[in-house]
Order: C-alpha cells, then structure tokens, then sequence
C-alpha cells in the first residue's frame, strides 16, 4: 500500500512544486509589475512636478504680460490725453489765427479807405493849388498891368 500511497504523495509534490514554481513565477510578475507601477508613478510624480513648475512660469509669464499691457494702456491713457491737450491748442490757435485775419482784414478795409480819402484829398489839394496857381498868375499879370499903367 505505500506503493499507491507513495505515487499519490509524489503526484501532490510534484502539483505543489508546480504551484510553488508558479506560486514564484507569478510573483516575480507581481514584483515586476509593482516596479513598473512604481517607475510609472515616479515618472509621474516628476512630470507633474515639471508641468507644475511649467505652469506656475507660465503663470508668471501671463501676470508679466499683463502687468505690461496695464503698462502700456496707461500710457495710452497718458497720450490720450496728450493729444487732446495738443488738439485743443491747435484749436484755440486756429481761432486766434482766424481773428488775426479777420482783424487784417478789416485793417486793409480802413487802408483802402483811408488810402482813397488821401487820394481825394490829394486830387482836391491839387485841384486847389491850380487854381491858386492860377490866381497868382492872374494877379502878377493885373499887378504888372497896373505898373505899367503907372509908369505911363
């Protein structure tokens, strides 16, 4: 009987070496499989720490950018209002321009004016010293014409 015995306990032995060696495989497979589960978290963990970094950098780019644009607005703002107190100058000097001329104007108006009065009274002063010439041409010919009388 240890004969039947004998090759039933082998055939256990030789399923629990089976098991065992599977048992062993399996759990080197496990193992395997927690060391690339755990390269793959750490690779993980140090890509998100990068996209991290990368997102914070770019979070401080964005704030940079902004603040430059806020910078750039107020200067805006600034040559806004630069320009619109040039504007009005320009303004107020065109009006001041055109009161100039219009002030010129009215002063060539009263030239031409008096500049035909002096012609008129040029003319009439003229006029007058013909016939003052005249007269004083007329009274040497009556005051020589009396002399002669006189001397006769």
């Amino acid at each position: 009987h240890a004969g039947s015995a004998g090759a039933g306990f082998r055939i256990i032995a030789n399923e629990v070496k089976k098991l065992s060696e599977n048992t062993h495989k399996t759990t080197e497979q496990i193992l395997n499989n927690v060391n690339l589960l755990h390269n793959s978290i750490t690779e993980l963990e140090d890509d998100t720490k990068r996209n991290s970094k990368n997102l914070s950098d770019l979070t401080k780019e964005t704030d940079n950018a902004l603040e430059r644009f806020n910078q750039v607005k107020n200067m805006n703002a600034g040559n806004d209002a630069s320009v619109q107190k040039i504007t009005d100058s320009i303004n107020q000097n065109v009006k001041e321009i055109n009161s100039i001329i219009e002030q010129i104007k009215q002063s060539e108006e009263m030239n031409k004016d008096n500049v035909n009065l002096f012609a008129d009274c040029a003319s009439r002063n003229q006029m007058l010293f013909n016939d003052l010439y005249s007269l004083v041409y007329e009274v040497k010919a009556v005051l020589q014409d009396l002399r002669s009388n006189q001397n006769q």
